[in-house]
């Protein structure tokens, strides 16, 4: 995600707890994972309700998958 598209258009985009950027009116958590000396990374989709209170409504398993 882009902080200059998302400002420019009147998106939120902040970070979660654990540093993953995460815009609700998207609806989308960009999750990222250290594999060496690489970053993969993938989109979670979500519905804007979970997307406002992320940390509740995502499963603890969900955050120990990277």
């Amino acid at each position: 995600m882009d902080w200059d598209h998302t400002s420019a258009n009147g998106l939120d985009l902040r970070d979660t707890h654990d540093g993953n950027p995460l815009s609700t009116d998207l609806g989308l958590v960009m999750r990222v994972q250290r594999a060496g000396d690489i970053v993969i990374s993938r989109p979670l989709f979500l519905i804007r309700e979970w997307a406002m209170e992320v940390w509740d409504n995502i499963p603890l398993s969900e955050w120990m998958t990277f």
